[in-house]
């Protein structure tokens, strides 16, 4: 019987906040990290467009079991407008359909802010679903044009928060490529894992319990613990528990237990 085989790279954990440039796709962006860390696996909470530059959080190793907890936060975005003329898939790469000589002031663009605040309809561009991984502010720009009577496509788009990371957060790629310069590999690989996060920052939203070494080792084999205290949450569909700061398990909380349903190395 032959022996599984052993996966290939580090088994680093934790989270990158990348500052992605413009013209570098999200794959693309996750295979350099992957590469730069010699890590067994990596993956992304939410596609940000090459003509999109900001933040992509990229989770290495057993971080990649959090991603779920990141890709549902709450995003903001920067974005440029260009008036004059409205392309068919409201960016720089769209042909132009309509254009006009017009152009707003500032007065008339804040006069109109209020209406699109809150939950709105639009009808998204022909190549939306594609070409932008459906970011709103593509579509905004094509409405805020056609209600001022001038045009206007998105020129630039910035994402500067994914809760729960903040923009300090950021790498910008070039600093991490430049740590290639660093001839001897442990310490290039140690300037590299000191800008990682721990995978716990991704759960901070969750309810939080400490336990203690032998209850890790109870959870590790998928069994329950008994939760006790009395500040100790009654019933939580999700929560984390961690012991010595190392994440041990996701479960759920109900009936006195703590019920692992993820369980990290």
């Amino acid at each position: 019987m032959s022996k599984p085989r052993k996966p290939k790279g580090r088994p680093i954990s934790g989270w990158l906040i990348l500052d992605k440039p413009v013209d570098f796709g999200s794959t693309e962006a996750v295979s350099k990290i992957k590469w730069l860390y010699k890590a067994q696996k990596a993956g992304h909470a939410g596609t940000l467009d090459p003509l999109a530059s900001g933040m992509l959080p990229i989770a290495l190793g057993d971080a990649t079991k959090t991603v779920p907890y990141v890709m549902d936060g709450r995003k903001i975005y920067e974005f440029t407008v260009s008036w004059g003329e409205e392309r068919a898939t409201d960016d720089l790469e769209g042909e132009v359909t309509e254009s006009s000589d017009k152009r707003p002031s500032e007065q008339q663009i804040r006069d109109i802010l209020p209406r699109y605040i809150g939950t709105i309809s639009q009808v998204p561009p022909q190549f939306s679903a594609i070409k932008i991984s459906g970011e709103r502010a593509y579509d905004l720009a094509r409405d805020f044009g056609r209600e001022l009577g001038c045009y206007g496509h998105v020129s630039g788009l910035r994402r500067t928060f994914v809760a729960p990371f903040a923009e300090e957060a950021m790498v910008p790629l070039a600093d991490l490529v430049a740590l290639e310069a660093i001839e001897d590999m442990d310490e290039r690989l140690a300037a590299l894992d000191a800008l990682l996060i721990d995978t716990c920052e991704a759960l901070s939203a969750l309810p939080h319990l400490v336990i203690n070494d032998d209850q890790a080792h109870r959870l590790k084999m998928g069994n329950p613990i008994l939760v006790r205290g009395r500040d100790a949450p009654v019933a939580e569909s999700e929560a984390y528990a961690t012991a010595r700061g190392r994440l041990i398990a996701i479960g759920e909380i109900g009936q006195g237990e703590f019920r692992p349903k993820r369980v990290f190395a």
